[in-house]
């Protein structure tokens, strides 16, 4: 899953990773989009809003929903409780990416 922030491409990850990235205080767009060869897979797509603060730490994940109803809810993208997030990366490996030139 490749996420963005603002309108800009900012990494991706794969299954049961994670990495992270600072942002500046204020109101933010945060999206993500799966990456595959598949076309049938191409259109999976999640958004969320949220504002920051300063110092705070914030966690978004993706999931599936237990009831999708068509495929552009195949995955969303939502807030994680901090305690929860720390259990999570534990048993995540780091996932490094860059931009393709």
């Amino acid at each position: 899953m490749r996420v963005g922030l603002d309108g800009a491409w900012i990494g991706a990850n794969d299954w049961k990773s994670y990495f992270f990235f600072p942002v500046d205080p204020g109101d933010h767009r945060l999206c993500t989009s799966q990456q595959s060869a598949l076309k049938s897979r191409t259109n999976i797509a999640a958004a969320a809003s949220f504002t920051a603060e300063a110092g705070k730490v914030y966690y978004f994940r993706t999931r599936t929903p237990e009831h999708h109803h068509s495929a552009n809810t195949l995955v969303e993208l939502v807030g994680v409780d901090p305690a929860q997030a720390q259990l999570l990366i534990a048993s995540s490996a780091f996932s490094r990416s860059s931009l393709k030139k």
